[in-house]
């Protein structure tokens, strides 16, 4: 796999990790387009600016 979509997006393995979630979450809500996303092969991955943009989100709903 090309370095830069490694270091640029998440697995959704590894998103699910960091959202303390299951990888199938991850999977459905890009399926129903809640999170963009893109495929290397058939393998999707999540850009790293679509997890920090929902992390603010999620953070500022908090503060409210």
């Amino acid at each position: 796999m090309n370095e830069l979509v490694a270091l640029t997006s998440f697995k959704p393995a590894d998103l699910a990790q960091r959202w303390d979630c299951h990888e199938r979450t991850i999977q459905r809500m890009a399926a129903r387009g809640e999170i963009s996303h893109f495929r290397v092969g058939r393998t999707i991955r999540i850009p790293i600016s679509t997890v920090y943009y929902h992390e603010e989100r999620k953070f500022l709903e908090r503060e409210e």
